[in-house]
């Protein structure tokens, strides 16, 4: 439990009343024109109570069933003809929605967020400067509000000519079954190219940035949508602003000057534009024009074109808990709801909201020897050797003399038999190594002389493309462990050498420690993610026993969106119980927990079908990583109340709903950062199984106690979902079918 003089809080809002009921005035929708084959009824009803609030000025109105609307005031507009739909509304008289009902407290949430949008915008307009800075509202293509500063950033100093930063706001309101109404605040930076800063300037003006900007902004709006974002794929040489659009009796610059799309004053620069080409997340590529688009530069790009800029920001980017609590109320202060008659207030916490639900760390080491932390192998042994029969230690492409290279594999080795309690396997290639010129040149040596049960350490520096080589290894079914070679100095300490080998420890079949006691009954925990919307990212699966040993991981053959297909999933779930099978002398796991990185978009119907077909139960939880509210500590120090980050183990749980936000880490983990940043907890929703949340919360926990390749900071994630999130990043990066070659029992993404 917490302690008794400290209290568990959430940074969040809430309203003035609760929602229990909600008074709404209901619609039946009758389509004349304009539907979409391809859509579902449930969409094509969305669609209609979209477009029914644009033309009634932006009124909440949200479908409560095929084709019935319900808004919260009488509609004055029932003839609604907007972009090639028309369909005319019949009122059918007043109704009432229930919070404690939910397909309606769903609806009432949906009405909320669009009353939260008009009581952004009223806000913004009448925002008096005395009370705080000028503020804009905005609705992301997502669906949340969002409150940005329009000056840049107080906190943070650029002193770059080419982007600033602005203080926003992300709300995001939650309605309870009883009624109350939780407005999480998720307040970030967001980096935006100055005015002025377009494609067609970096074309011009830093021709070197194009290869690292990945994603481009447009510099104006559709219909009031939020502005596109596309990806950017360099410049059309072959084009001009005079080329054809295909299939339209337009050139791009017409089109564009058509549509609106021309800022006033700027005809002229934008004919003298070039041409690029960008996608919008599908194959296709299209024409557009630099001079209508803006680069956005996150932290990978700025990393690429200007990393002193990144290494400044990125100290004051970091937020104690007080400063966010602070500056999130200066920004939603007199904010009011004028759909629903209500106001903006702080939260007040239900009973037994706040709790800390933190087990005992318990991890096992050689000799069944035990620690709180995985750092602690240094001194007791890793809990299983390494299985590969031998280590080849190799450089391509890297400019550094052989003696620097043997000295970096000498201390390597030495890291590796540190964290072993017996003898480690051969090591090959420490002595005088001579740099290989590329991967063609790897690949060539490893057909001539093929290893086998063979990891190699691969040194590079960063001018190398590390994708190309590890695409080598995986073709020859090798696993890799990469070192740069171009640290700064000061970076080659004992502990850059011991996080190396808990890489090589990990991928060379050892494990470095095993899990304690695990509460509740589980045998097999899968770590499930999809890794992308498309047929060439597929989904995957992440084997772990109930003491943290992996098993190993898998591939689904099909996925659609966001979504695994029913037979992927159904395929994806029998090899992974066939493989906990080969690993405990046929025995199937009784009892299964999977750990759905985001939302679980799948059928339950599949989950049911495997629990009869093998006879086990199975429990499905969402592991939300992002967008769950900061949890921090109040207390009273001399008299004040003070504010530090939460323990590890706190939680928030959302009355009446099988959902949670925990802290997974504490400030004091941090050390010296720790009461200068905001620690991020995780959002949990059980949605299927007879576990309770709070046990799996506490597996969660647990899991995320080991990584197997950092001994000095434990992930944020469990590990299931935290390896299913690193292989996401390599799946996009690496070649599936080299990957497919891969020891599957082999953790290639750490």
């Amino acid at each position: 439990m917490a302690l008794a003089q400290e209290q568990v809080g959430l940074l969040a809002m809430g309203l003035d009343c609760d929602l229990n009921k909600v008074s709404v005035h209901r619609y039946r929708v009758i389509v004349e024109s304009g539907l979409n084959e391809n859509e579902s009824q449930a969409q094509q009803s969305r669609k209609a109570a979209r477009l029914t609030s644009i033309k009634n000025n932006w009124q909440p109105v949200t479908d409560a069933g095929l084709f019935l609307v319900v808004t919260l005031q009488p509609l004055e507009i029932l003839n609604i003809e907007i972009y090639g739909f028309k369909c005319t509304l019949e009122p059918e008289g007043e109704g009432v929605l229930e919070a404690a009902k939910e397909g309606e407290r769903a609806a009432i949430e949906r009405l909320l967020n669009q009353d939260l949008y008009r009581a952004a915008l009223s806000l913004a307009k009448d925002r008096n400067p005395s009370h705080g800075r000028a503020l804009k509202a905005s609705r992301n293509s997502s669906g949340w509000v969002e409150l940005e500063e329009t000056n840049p950033s107080d906190r943070v100093s650029t002193k770059a000519a080419y982007l600033d930063l602005f203080k926003t706001l992300r709300l995001i309101p939650e309605l309870l079954p009883c009624g109350k109404v939780i407005l999480g605040l998720t307040l970030r930076h967001k980096i935006c190219a100055r005015d002025g800063i377009t494609v067609d300037w970096v074309i011009n003006k830093r021709p070197e940035w194009l290869t690292a900007i990945k994603r481009v902004r447009h510099r104006y709006t559709d219909h009031g949508r939020p502005r596109g974002v596309a990806h950017f794929h360099g410049v059309a040489n072959d084009k001009t602003v005079n080329s054809a659009v295909p299939g339209m009796p337009h050139t791009l610059y017409s089109y564009h000057e058509e549509k609106g799309h021309i800022p006033p004053g700027q005809a002229q620069s934008v004919r003298a534009s070039h041409v690029v080409k960008v996608s919008y997340g599908r194959k296709d590529r299209f024409d557009h024009l630099g001079a209508l688009l803006e680069p956005m530069f996150d932290f990978e790009t700025l990393q690429k074109i200007d990393s002193p800029l990144l290494n400044r920001m990125a100290r004051d980017l970091k937020w104690p808990i007080i400063d966010r609590l602070q500056a999130s109320a200066g920004m939603v202060k007199g904010l009011r709801l004028p759909g629903f008659g209500t106001k903006v207030v702080p939260v007040t916490s239900l009973e037994n909201a706040a709790d800390n639900i933190c087990p005992p760390f318990s991890l096992t080491f050689h000799n069944g020897r035990t620690s709180d932390t995985e750092k602690a192998v240094l001194a007791l042994g890793a809990f299983r050797g390494m299985t590969r029969s031998q280590v080849v230690c190799l450089a391509v492409g890297t400019s550094v003399t052989s003696d620097v290279l043997s000295r970096h594999f000498y201390k390597l080795r030495e890291s590796c038999q540190r964290l072993s309690a017996g003898p480690l396997p051969k090591w090959l290639g420490m002595t005088t190594p001579k740099p290989l010129k590329d991967a063609q040149e790897l690949d060539k040596r490893l057909a001539d002389t093929p290893p086998e049960n063979t990891l190699l350490v691969v040194a590079i520096d960063r001018s190398v493309d590390k994708a190309t080589i590890r695409d080598v290894a995986f073709r020859h079914k090798l696993a890799c462990q990469f070192m740069l070679t171009d640290h700064n100095p000061k970076t080659y300490q004992n502990s850059y050498y011991n996080n190396l080998a808990a890489g090589v420890f990990s991928k060379g079949g050892g494990l470095i420690c095993g899990l304690g006691e695990m509460p509740g009954e589980v045998d097999l925990f899968i770590g499930l993610d999809m890794g992308g919307v498309s047929q060439r990212a597929p989904g995957s699966a992440f084997l772990f026993t109930c003491n943290g040993a992996q098993l190993g991981w898998q591939l689904a053959d099909l996925q659609s969106g966001e979504r695994l297909e029913d037979e992927a999933l159904k395929s994806l779930l029998h090899k992974s119980i066939q493989e906990y099978r080969h690993h405990h002398n046929g025995e199937p796991p009784r009892k299964i927990t999977i750990h759905r990185d985001g939302r679980f978009f799948e059928s339950l119907e599949v989950i049911r079908d495997i629990e009869q077909q093998y006879d086990i139960n199975i429990n499905v939880l969402e592991v939300i990583k992002s967008g769950a509210p900061i949890l921090f500590r109040k207390y009273q120090h001399s008299g004040q109340r003070k504010y530090r980050n939460p323990e590890v183990g706190d939680v928030y749980r959302y009355v009446g709903l099988d959902e949670l936000i925990l802290a997974t880490y504490s400030g004091q983990e941090l050390g010296v950062w720790g009461e200068k940043v905001s620690v991020r907890p995780l959002r949990l929703r059980k949605r299927y199984g007879k576990q309770s949340l709070d046990i799996m919360a506490q597996q969660v926990l647990l899991l995320s106690r080991i990584h197997g390749a950092s001994l000095y900071r434990h992930p944020r994630l469990p590990v299931t979902t935290h390896h299913a999130d690193r292989f996401a990043t390599l799946r996009q990066s690496c070649s599936l079918d080299a990957l497919s070659h891969m020891d599957r029992a082999c953790p290639v993404y750490l």
